[in-house]
C-alpha cells in the first residue's frame, strides 16, 4: 500500500467507517467509550476551562459527532475540568484568560484558483490576526494543545508552529521497526523508557506527583514530523526516521530522514505553554480491527499508557 493510499484510509478512520483495502479484506474502525482510568483528580485544576475550537474546520465542528474523543473529554473532566467551546475567530477579546485553548486537526483550505491547467491554493484557515493572537496570548499566559495529523490534514496550523518556533514537515513518518497497519510504511510507532523515546526528563513527566499516573509506554500511529528543541521532546521518533511526503501530484513520494523528529513536544513561550502532537489519534479511543488483529487508536490501548500521559500533558498545561 503506497502512503497515499494510507492518508486515505486514516481520513476515513477519522469518520469512523468502514473501509476496504483490497477487494478480499476489510478494515472497521469502531469507537471505544467505555474505556476507564482510576485515579486521584487533581485539586489544583478545579473549574479551569478546556475551550475546544469549533470554529474552525478541526474534528470537534461538531462535537456531538465525534465519538472518538469522548474518553478524552471524559477524563479531562474527572480531573476537574471545565470544557467550553470556542465557535469565533481566535482574537483577543474571544480567548479565555487562564484557558488551554485545544486545537485538534487543522487541515487546508484547498482553493482552486485556476481550472486548467488546475492550480490549487493551500491556504491555512487562520487568519494573519489569529496567529498574532493566539501567539501573544500564549506569550502572556496562556496555554494552547496543538494536534496536527499527517498529509494532508495537519498543514493549516502551519504558520502558527512557525510563529512558535516549531519546524514541520507535512507527509507520513516511517521507520523499518515499527511497520504499520498491513505492513504500510506509515509507522506504528511504540515509545518506551527503555526504547529511549519516551523523555522521562521533560517536566510534563519529571514532576508527576501521582505515581500512579506515570507513563512507561505510548503508542503513535501514522503521524507527519515536527522538531523544535531537544528538551522539548515528550515522545521522539527513533533515530533514522523517514518522513513520506508525496509530490503535488501525489505519484511518488519524497524521502527525508532525520534523527530528530518527535511525536510530542511540550515547551514554555514567555508567560504561557504549549503543548504539540503531530498526530491526532495519540488521544483517540478508536479500535481497528482488522480481520483477527485489534489496533487501538490509541487512548483505549490496555498495552499503553496514552490516557495517563492526556492527563499529565493537561496538568502540566493548568499548571
Amino acid at each position: 500500500m503506497h502512503f497515499s493510499k494510507f492518508a486515505v484510509l486514516i481520513l476515513f478512520l477519522r469518520c469512523m467507517v468502514c473501509i476496504s483495502v483490497t477487494t478480499a479484506q476489510q478494515i472497521q474502525v469502531i469507537s471505544d467509550s467505555t474505556y476507564t482510568l482510576t485515579f486521584r483528580p487533581s485539586k489544583n485544576i478545579s473549574n479551569k476551562t478546556l475551550l475546544i475550537d469549533t470554529y474552525h474546520k478541526t474534528v470537534f465542528q461538531r462535537p456531538q459527532k465525534d465519538q472518538a474523543n469522548e474518553v478524552m473529554l471524559k477524563l479531562a473532566r474527572q480531573d476537574g475540568f471545565r470544557i467550553d467551546y470556542i465557535n469565533k475567530p481566535h482574537l483577543k477579546e474571544n480567548l479565555q484568560s487562564g484557558a488551554i485553548l485545544l486545537i485538534e486537526g487543522l487541515p487546508n483550505e484547498q482553493i482552486i484558483v485556476n481550472e486548467h491547467p488546475k492550480a490549487i491554493f493551500q491556504k491555512s484557515p487562520l487568519s494573519d490576526a489569529e496567529v498574532d493572537n493566539i501567539t501573544r496570548w500564549i506569550a502572556n499566559g496562556g496555554r494552547l494543545f496543538l494536534f496536527l495529523s499527517h498529509y494532508p490534514n495537519g498543514s493549516g496550523g502551519k504558520p502558527l508552529l512557525e510563529a512558535l518556533g516549531v519546524r514541520f514537515r507535512d507527509g507520513g513518518a516511517s521507520h523499518p521497526n515499527f511497520p504499520g497497519i498491513n505492513g504500510d510504511p506509515c509507522a506504528w510507532f511504540t515509545m518506551t523508557l527503555d526504547n529511549g523515546l519516551i523523555n522521562n526528563n521533560h517536566p510534563v513527566l519529571s514532576d508527576i506527583k501521582d505515581q500512579e499516573l506515570s507513563v512507561k509506554t505510548a503508542r503513535f500511529l501514522c503521524a507527519t514530523a515536527i522538531f523544535r528543541n531537544p528538551e522539548d521532546v515528550i515522545l521522539a521518533f527513533p533515530k533514522g526516521t523517514t518522513h513520506l511526503a508525496p509530490y503535488e501530484n501525489e505519484r511518488s513520494e519524497l524521502r527525508e530522514t532525520s534523527d530528530s523528529y518527535a511525536g510530542l513536544l511540550g515547551f514554555v513561550f514567555g508567560k504561557g505553554k504549549v503543548i504539540i502532537s503531530s498526530d491526532l489519534g495519540v488521544f483517540r479511543n478508536q479500535k481497528v480491527i482488522n480481520g483477527n488483529m485489534v489496533y487501538y487508536n490509541t487512548i483505549t490501548d490496555p498495552k499503553a499508557d496514552n490516557a495517563k500521559l492526556l492527563v499529565n500533558c493537561l496538568r502540566w498545561l493548568s499548571e
